[in-house]
């Protein structure tokens, strides 16, 4: 069961030839499942009034979920607790305070589907490289795909997209093209609220009171159009890296945590250096509170 929540593969036949019932006690007891669900057995057993079986059962679960591809939204409990895994495709591995923030959209049978943030348990909810090694002591990149191990939902305010992280390993699943990105852009007019800008930002930040009481979601991915990166001088003499781009006709000058293209552009002088590349992506996200505002970050430059 654990080797299905995690993502991989299992022939459903090979599971359907070791159940020792007959044919049409399988059909019985696949659709049972269906209409019971197949989050535990004893339903299941109790509307066979015990005729079948939990050795049966078992198998026969693994092959409903393999066959129908649940098994990544099903809890399951040891002696660590409950969890359950999520795979999603990697669209932000971002600096925040003292680790960092991984987020990327669910991916299914194919499709995708709604954002998803890993957390960690501290109040701000950054991760650290223990959290979110792999077996192979590798660390996630952008576009992998990767089997995430979750305790709960855990939405907090306009950040509906959080879910707690449980302390086993993640495991890496693939790697999605980047020709595959357009069709997980998000479909937004702007990037929520606009005209509020900070001393060195444009519609970069909006009141929190604002974004807790109207916004509904903190991660977009997006195409913008004349992206450039510029460099100033940032308190302490930090260098500090921005993006100033257009989308749908909106300016927008938003700080960049992307550790790569920090460190990227923190080598160069100060300055404006556009991007020309023509296949390029933005993951923006809302981060934390900060005196009275929430920031629009870009968390991603996917080129």
């Amino acid at each position: 069961f654990k080797y299905l929540q995690e993502g991989n593969a299992v022939r459903s036949d090979e599971l359907l030839a070791l159940s020792t019932i007959p044919p049409d006690q399988k059909t019985l007891v696949t659709k049972t499942f269906e209409m019971l669900g197949p989050d535990l057995l004893k339903p299941v057993y109790d509307a066979f009034h015990g005729e079948v079986n939990y050795d049966e059962l078992k198998i026969l679960r693994l092959y409903y979920l393999c066959k129908y591809n649940l098994a990544m939204g099903i809890d399951v409990a040891d002696s660590k607790g409950k969890y359950f895994y999520k795979q999603i495709i990697c669209l932000a591995n971002s600096r925040k305070y003292s680790g960092c923030c991984i987020a990327g959209k669910e991916a299914t049978e194919g499709q995708t589907g709604e954002w998803i943030r890993p957390v960690g348990q501290m109040e701000t909810g950054e991760l650290s490289p223990k959290d979110i090694s792999f077996r192979d002591g590798g660390m996630p990149e952008l576009l992998d795909i990767i089997s995430v191990p979750l305790t709960r939902h855990s939405p907090h305010s306009y950040q509906s997209e959080n879910y707690i992280i449980d302390d086993r390993q993640w495991v890496k699943k693939g790697k999605l093209s980047i020709s595959d990105l357009p069709g997980l852009c998000d479909d937004i007019q702007s990037l929520w609220i606009n005209g509020h800008h900070s001393h060195n930002g444009l519609n970069d930040r909006i009141p929190l009171n604002i974004a807790e009481e109207t916004v509904l979601s903190s991660l977009v991915l997006v195409k913008p159009r004349n992206l450039r990166i510029t460099v100033d001088e940032g308190p302490n003499l930090l260098k500090k890296i921005r993006a100033k781009f257009n989308l749908n006709g909106v300016k927008y000058w938003l700080s960049v945590t992307d550790p790569l293209i920090e460190k990227k552009y923190f080598n160069k002088d100060i300055g404006e250096y556009t991007i020309t590349e023509e296949n390029v992506y933005l993951t923006v996200s809302i981060g934390e509170p900060y005196e009275g505002y929430c920031y629009k970050l870009v968390a991603a430059i996917i080129v």
